[in-house]
């Protein structure tokens, strides 16, 4: 019978001569024979080196899934441990790889060891072995710096059909642990005078001495960060996260403080919603209401201004009064800038856009914000801020720039109790303008060479 080899190895058909076609028939069958022995022998030899020389990569598969006939378990139960792994990292690789140091990361394990401990004798009769909660924190933290999945799984031994329900137990954990990071103490009037001191420290003083805006207790913007396009089971309108600059995204208001610490978070709104208006549907736009009257956050123009949200001028053909106090403004409103720049500098998962599940991505979010928070208050600086002199705003004057009179916060627009009735952007209008005239008598004008601010 005619040995059969695989068609990529056959020969062409050969065509011959009629009167020679029994000899062209017999040559065929023998070169088609020499052929099969010929793969047969070299598959024998790639067995033969195969064992005599072991492959590393093959060596990795089966120490995560198992050599094929052999019993598993004893490989499986090989887990890394915290000694295994740390002790081959100095301090700089270790920090460059988790983004955190190893006294923050320690006091992150102890909040939520228990959370994300799981039974060994279990662990052992499932999968071989228990995966040690640092093990999972380190994962986390690894993938949230931008590393990828499948290269942790390899790290840290485990198989990665393992990795995302990890993975998510512990981000909820560390969130549920750390909430308390992200605190906005709206109605505390002594912590709103510490952060406003940290904001008092940064601004540039007039000649006359004392900050210009002494009552700054935020800085407020938006962040849109990229996602993949939610599902109608997700959300009921997908196309609303799809942005003007050409992808889908959440936009995520914030307010952090002069360290560029975040004090609010709201990452439910979708991506093409107007700042102003993202800002309005959170329960902070509603809370401010109730902070002490002396005290605001700062925006720029694409928010409204009302008497907790203090903006700049819009537009470009400003006076030089509006000019020199938009810069100024902007200079202390601009650590929301570079909070946000920090954010995603520190946590590479923010680099590309997030293909999760529309309620998973503002899991992530959070969990960076608040691993932001921690990062600042324990690797950070921790000296005492000395407030410069503090200019006290009820004695100081306000010019009316059409008549050049002095008048009072309470004008003529007062009730029978003596409260002033105006609106609430009526009230941010008349502090703007006390607090430009203040720029100008102080003869704090913004460098030539500074862009406008908007």
């Amino acid at each position: 019978s005619t040995t059969k080899v695989p068609h990529s190895y056959c020969l062409p058909k050969m065509p011959g001569p009629a009167d020679g076609g029994i000899v062209q028939n017999k040559r065929r069958r023998l070169m088609q024979a020499g052929a099969s022995a010929g793969v047969c022998c070299a598959l024998v030899a790639c067995v033969v080196a195969s064992v005599a020389c072991p492959d590393p990569a093959r060596d990795i598969w089966h120490g995560l899934h198992g050599a094929p006939g052999h019993v598993t378990a004893s490989i499986r139960r090989q887990r890394q441990t915290m000694s295994d792994l740390g002790g081959r990292m100095t301090q700089d690789f270790w920090e460059r790889m988790m983004r955190v140091n190893i006294d923050v990361f320690n006091e992150i394990l102890g909040k939520v060891h228990d959370r994300i401990e799981k039974d060994a004798v279990q662990a052992a009769r499932s999968s071989g072995g228990v995966i040690l909660p640092e093990v999972r924190l380190m994962s986390l933290l690894r993938w949230l710096g931008g590393g990828s999945y499948l290269d942790i799984c390899g790290l840290f031994g485990y198989t990665d059909k393992a990795f995302y329900p990890l993975v998510w137990e512990c981000l909820d954990a560390v969130v549920d642990a750390l909430w308390g990071e992200i605190a906005f103490p709206y109605d505390n009037p002594e912590r709103l005078r510490e952060i406003a001191d940290g904001f008092c420290n940064q601004q540039p003083h007039g000649p006359a001495g004392g900050a210009l805006l002494p009552n700054v207790v935020g800085a407020l913007d938006g962040i849109l960060v990229a996602i993949r396009k939610p599902t109608l089971e997700e959300h009921s309108n997908p196309a609303a996260f799809f942005t003007r600059k050409g992808y889908h995204a959440l936009n995520v208001q914030a307010i952090c403080d002069a360290r560029r610490r975040f004090l609010f978070a709201s990452c439910t709104t979708p991506g093409a919603t107007h700042d102003s208006v993202a800002w309005a549907l959170t329960q902070m736009a509603a809370l401010l209401e109730d902070m002490h009257e002396m005290f605001y956050v700062l925006g720029d123009p694409a928010y409204v201004g009302n008497a907790r949200v203090l903006t700049g001028w819009k537009g470009r053909n400003l006076s030089e009064r509006q000019n020199n106090f938009n810069y100024f403004l902007s200079s202390v409103r601009m650590n929301i800038e570079c909070a946000f720049g920090i954010l995603v500098a520190r946590w590479g998962i923010l680099w590309k856009p997030l293909r999760h599940s529309y309620g998973k991505a503002q899991s992530i979010i959070l969990c960076c914000m608040i691993l932001h928070n921690l990062c600042i208050n324990r690797m950070g600086s921790d000296k005492p801020i000395s407030p410069p002199h503090k200019l006290d705003l009820d004695d100081r004057p306000y010019i009316d720039p059409e008549t050049g009179g002095v008048p009072s916060m309470k004008n003529d627009n007062t009730n029978t109790d003596g409260v002033w009735t105006a609106s609430p952007t009526t009230s941010m209008t008349v502090l703007r303008e006390r607090l430009a005239y203040i720029c100008e008598v102080k003869k704090m004008r913004r460098p030539k060479n500074a862009r406008p601010h908007g």
